[in-house]
């Protein structure tokens, strides 16, 4: 079941960080029905209780969109809200890190070589699939 699980989350962000990428907008419907089904695979798998933890992260998101008035995006939010269920709150907690740790180094290059002024927003999905990617290989 879990090879079900992290593949539909895979394939979620995939399509989420192309979305990202070009419209800077996340959709919810997708996300909302991706979380059901996985936990619904949770709970038929007997250990729901054992992932849940792992929404703390996008809940914690979620409050710093609203804090932020959107500096972090509400999709964002959604997309680790899937990602904890997926991963567990450790798991999703080194998603997050890795995510902002991808960014930062794109972020850097993009500014230093003037790419970009410090006002540029940037997608943050793309960095968050290619970070469950190496967390996945790991």
């Amino acid at each position: 079941m879990n090879v079900f699980i992290f593949l539909i989350t895979g394939i979620y962000l995939s399509v989420m960080a192309v979305i990202d990428h070009r419209l800077q907008k996340i959709p919810v419907l997708p996300g909302v029905i991706g979380i059901l089904v996985i936990v619904l695979a949770r709970v038929v798998d007997g250990d729901f209780w054992k992932w849940m933890p792992g929404v703390a992260v996008g809940v914690f998101l979620y409050l710093m969109s609203k804090a932020t008035r959107g500096a972090v995006g509400e999709g964002d939010a959604l997309v680790y809200l899937m990602t904890g269920v997926t991963l567990g709150f450790f798991g999703n907690i080194e998603l997050l890190t890795l995510s902002l740790f991808f960014s930062a180094i794109v972020s850097v290059f993009l500014l230093v070589f003037r790419k970009v002024g410090k006002k540029k927003r940037i997608p943050f999905v793309p960095f968050t699939a290619i970070a469950y990617g190496v967390v996945m290989v790991l």
